[in-house]
């Protein structure tokens, strides 16, 4: 063989060996890409935007059924079967539009947060409506602490009544009684809220007795539990009266987040996160997306649902009906679970804010601690 033609041949396996080494470097950077995008996506973005396109798809293709036959259960087989029998090409087609919706998602999961929270915006016709809406949660507070109050007093009137028979069988038997009237007055006075009067003859003793004295022990059952169920019901509302918000989400965690004593505690939260202990720093996130995936699937099915009262359209009212049912019915249960959630996720900020101001005092007290010992050694 001519020594040109080796040479051209050596080239061209140099040529060949470089494409092939150029292509597996674009496949690993292109898999690295992909990997690095995938990363960025939480599942509290995954779940949503993969439920968004496989209503909005069912939608579609219902419709399309629907428009052949209309009875339920042949559109309902029709469109089943037009799903599974999806090309290889259709079925990637839907994985890049879920990695796209995903991407929407996760940046606007914080904004429907702060919507169902009541931050709707500083929009005039906005204000007022969340002004009103504010107000009437107000004056739902008010209600269950009217109730609160009421179940509370029933009761503690209960025992005291029955104290006052038992302490009227002692003095008949010419025994000294062990809950005086003046022990009952303060009781029902501290009970009830009252101003405690003045002019109550009691030793020392018997008012730290009368202040010590358990009446929920000796209440009606049935009233501890309402007291315990109006008890819960106040938890979800701020007590300051300028705190509440126009939701209930929102009035739960802020609540929470007065609870805590901070003014800012989202970055109060990144501040801090690094130095909690791994199980505040587990329980954290797993209530946070939590919160964000059922705050976002309620935005989800309100999307799917009015897309499907678009598509089915009045030809086919019944479709139509039923799926704005669906979605409104939908909609509710998941926001009973945001509620859930956001319970949990608040209570899970009071604990990190207790820990980190334990952790700050011990911190405090070290410190003292080694500055005496160090003037200590120096006197």
């Amino acid at each position: 063989m001519p020594v040109r033609a080796v040479v051209s041949l050596q080239n061209v396996g140099v040529a060949e060996g470089s494409i092939d080494k150029v292509a597996d470097s674009a496949s690993e950077t292109a898999s690295q890409l992909l990997a690095k995008v995938l990363n960025q996506m939480s599942l509290s973005a995954w779940l949503p935007s993969a439920a968004l396109v496989l209503l909005v798809t069912f939608v579609m293709e219902l419709g399309t059924s629907v428009d052949a036959q209309p009875r339920v259960g042949p559109a309902l087989s029709s469109t089943f079967m037009a799903i599974g029998k999806s090309s290889i090409g259709g079925l990637v087609l839907l994985g890049v539009v879920v990695v796209v919706v995903t991407m929407l998602t996760q940046a606007f999961s914080f904004g429907a947060i702060r919507v169902m929270e009541g931050y709707w915006g500083a929009w005039a016709w906005i204000e007022l409506l969340a002004s009103k809406k504010a107000d009437r949660q107000r004056k739902k507070q008010r209600k269950i602490v009217s109730r609160y109050r009421q179940v509370r007093a029933d009761a503690v009137d209960t025992v005291i009544a029955e104290i006052a028979t038992e302490q009227e069988k002692l003095i008949a038997r010419g025994e000294a009684q062990t809950f005086t009237r003046a022990m009952r007055e303060l009781l029902e006075a501290r009970v009830k809220g009252w101003p405690v009067p003045n002019d109550l003859d009691l030793t020392p003793k018997q008012r730290e007795q009368s202040n010590a004295f358990d009446w929920r022990a000796r209440a009606d059952t049935n009233l501890r539990r309402k007291e315990l169920n109006l008890a819960m019901k106040l938890s979800d509302y701020p007590t300051e009266p300028d705190h509440v918000l126009p939701t209930w989400l929102g009035n739960i965690l802020r609540r929470h987040e007065d609870d805590t004593g901070l003014d800012e505690v989202e970055h109060f939260i990144e501040r801090v996160f690094p130095d909690l202990p791994f199980s505040l720093q587990l329980s954290h996130d797993e209530q946070r997306t939590r919160l964000d995936l059922y705050c976002s699937m309620v935005f989800v099915l309100l999307v799917a649902g009015t897309i499907a009262v678009g598509r089915f359209g009045f030809r086919h009212w019944h479709y139509q009906l039923a799926a704005a049912l669906l979605a409104a019915s939908s909609c509710w249960v998941v926001y009973r679970a945001a509620i859930s959630s956001a319970r949990y996720y608040g209570s899970v900020l009071v604990v990190i804010a207790r820990h980190v101001e334990e952790k700050d005092r011990a911190t405090a007290q070290t410190k003292s601690d080694r500055l005496r010992e160090a003037l200590g050694l120096r006197g």
